[in-house]
Formats: C-alpha cells, sequence, structure tokens
C-alpha cells in the first residue's frame, strides 16, 4: 500500500518532518453519526413538534424563528466546538480532532468556513472526497484548509478537562 492510499503523509503538519496520518472515513462518520444524533435527538423530541404547533397555530414566524435559532445552535456547536478544542463532542468520542493544515490552531473562521458547506458535504460528495482524497479531506475542509487527525491523548483537551486543570484544590486557573 503506498503512503497516499494509508492517508500518511511526510512532512505535513507545519512544516515538521514527522508523518501525519489522517483520519479514516469510518472514525469520521462514527463521529458525525454521534454528533448528529445528539442534535437530532432534541429537534424530533421538542423543537419539531413545537415548531409544528406553532405552524398550524397561524404563527408561522414563530415556528421559522425557533427553528433557525435551532440551527443556528447547531452550527455553532461545530463551529465553537473545532475553534476552542478542536474537536466535538462526537469527534472525542471517536478518538479524532480537526487540525489546519499549517500553523498550530484551527482559528474561528476556519472553523465556520469548514462548517458552512457541512450540509453539501453530506451529499455523497462528501464522503467521496473523504474516501478517496490524499489527505481525507471533505470539501469544508478543502476549503478551510484543515483535516481530521487521529487524537492523541495528550492533545485532547475536553471542556471538563480545561475547566478543572491547574488551580490548587480543583480551583479554575488564574
Amino acid at each position: 500500500m503506498s503512503r497516499e492510499d494509508s492517508g500518511v503523509e511526510a512532512g505535513a503538519g507545519g512544516g515538521d518532518a514527522a508523518e501525519r496520518e489522517y483520519s479514516s472515513l469510518g472514525r469520521r462518520f462514527y463521529a458525525a453519526l454521534i454528533d448528529n444524533a445528539l442534535w437530532l435527538a432534541p429537534y424530533v423530541a421538542y423543537v419539531a413538534p413545537v415548531a409544528q404547533e406553532l405552524s398550524s397555530g397561524g404563527d408561522e414566524t414563530a415556528a421559522w424563528i425557533i427553528t433557525v435559532g435551532y440551527l443556528s445552535l447547531w452550527f455553532n456547536y461545530f463551529s465553537f466546538s473545532e475553534w476552542r478544542w478542536g474537536q466535538t463532542i462526537g469527534k472525542n468520542v471517536a478518538g479524532v480532532r480537526v487540525e489546519p493544515l499549517a500553523g498550530e490552531d484551527v482559528g474561528f473562521g476556519a472553523a465556520s468556513m469548514r462548517n458552512l458547506l457541512r450540509l453539501v458535504d453530506w451529499l455523497l460528495i462528501g464522503w467521496v472526497l473523504i474516501a478517496v482524497g490524499a489527505r481525507k479531506q471533505r470539501l469544508g475542509d478543502m476549503v478551510a484548509g484543515t483535516v481530521v487527525v487521529p487524537a492523541t491523548r495528550a492533545a485532547v483537551v475536553t471542556p471538563v478537562a480545561a475547566a478543572t486543570a491547574g488551580g490548587a484544590n480543583g480551583a479554575p486557573p488564574a
């Protein structure tokens, strides 16, 4: 198997000579499944019924506001999580994280850009690009200059770990 087929590239990641391994289609699908299940369950259980009830009662504006607000939260969950921690809850469980092709951190702009294209990438084209590309990037990754890589335990910073790190007796760091 060639290096391209294995999802490993030499010299990637800000110019260091180390090899960079890219996350597999299966891990990325698993992460997406978890994240979308976390968001779909409350939508089906609460948001959609409330929006439907408002709409059937003649208040379509309120129904649209609720739906658009929920979709905005969904979009910002991905963007904020990938910017702040390099991963969402699903990516954390699947053991992957988002990194820039060059540099150290994914900026909020890059995280937002990759997530603006998330709906397009859910079409077959996104999964095909991940499966056949040398860097395993979906369209959103290509536009934002990011890649998804296996997370190392040292690189994973969860919200709970960040909140409890540092201070004496469990106090937050100053």
